[in-house]
């Protein structure tokens, strides 16, 4: 493992070589003071309503399974495509799907998006790789990126997301020494990855990580963007959970990523599979006809 870490970077060039040689980068300056603000705001009104409504996920539901804390403080708040259009604009930063691309390719999806409270004091999330649910041996890329929008600073003390360098990398050959450093820093729960508001948190989705205590008496708030190769189930099944007043303003950027664009054949409705056609689900589906046309009525009586 590599003895001096990347520090976070405002130039994409250095972010991407940092990447590479470590499985992870943090693009400072990439979400706008603006756009920042405004996203904390819908979320935090968001996260109140659901509350009041018995909607919404706390992180025990979902990562602990029963241990730890019964109910952990950690909110989440899920399918942020439909709790506001400002939520399109993680999805628009250039500089930062480039560095996405780095790690999946030029054709990837968007596999989730929802907003992560850390809540002061609280179980910190267990130590993972986002494509843990995969079988190993695992192919010799990675099937999953990440990149974690930080609308407040990530520090140590606020238990900012923790990573172990080079745990994306295939283990068969590795240094003896460098695999009992990796094991060391896993029983640590890993190194805290800071860094200031408005930077994005990008890192391949085979690393192993976590989130450290939050020891202030502040929540930290951020936006996690999950991202898959397009042959790959998405976490959030799009299809179904967009509303369809929003897909309906939604630019064909945007519907590409959620996975209304055909690619090689995957995504095709009804027969339209042209490479790179955005589809919609049809107004009238074609049922089961017979021979003259006439709809046939499965299970009628």
């Amino acid at each position: 493992m590599p003895e001096v870490l990347p520090c976070p970077t405002a130039d994409p060039s250095q972010a991407a070589r940092n990447l590479d040689r470590h499985g992870f980068c943090v693009l400072t300056d990439a979400l706008p003071s603006g756009i920042r603000a405004e996203m904390r705001a819908r979320i935090t009104e968001q996260a109140i309503g659901e509350r009041k409504l018995d909607a919404g996920t706390d992180d025990g539901a979902v990562y602990l399974g029963g241990a730890g804390r019964a109910e952990r403080a950690n909110r989440r708040v899920w399918a942020l495509m439909n709790k506001g259009e400002i939520f399109q604009q993680p999805l628009m930063q250039a500089d930062v799907l480039q560095l996405v691309s780095q790690v999946l390719g030029p054709d990837f999806l968007l596999s989730a998006i929802q907003a992560n409270f850390v809540s002061p004091h609280d179980d910190p999330l267990p130590f993972h790789s986002d494509q843990g649910y995969v079988t190993r041996p695992w192919p010799p890329y990675s099937l999953t990126a990440s990149v974690i929008w930080m609308l407040d600073d990530f520090t140590e003390k606020n238990g900012a997301t923790t990573v172990v360098p080079g745990t994306h990398l295939p283990q068969e050959d590795d240094d003896p020494n460098a695999m009992m450093v990796r094991a060391r820093l896993i029983r640590k729960g890993g190194i805290p990855i800071c860094g200031p508001a408005g930077s994005a948190l990008i890192f391949d989705g085979r690393i192993m990580h976590g989130t450290g205590i939050n020891t202030t008496d502040a929540t930290r708030l951020a936006v996690l963007t999950y991202f898959c190769r397009p042959f790959l189930r998405q976490q959030e099944n799009f299809a179904l959970s967009v509303a369809p007043h929003v897909l309906d303003t939604l630019p064909d950027s945007i519907k590409a990523l959620l996975g209304f664009q055909v690619w090689k054949t995957l995504g095709s409705v009804e027969g339209v599979c042209a490479e790179g056609a955005i589809v919609e689900r049809p107004q009238a589906p074609t049922g089961a006809v017979n021979t003259t046309g006439e709809p046939l009525y499965v299970g009628a009586t």
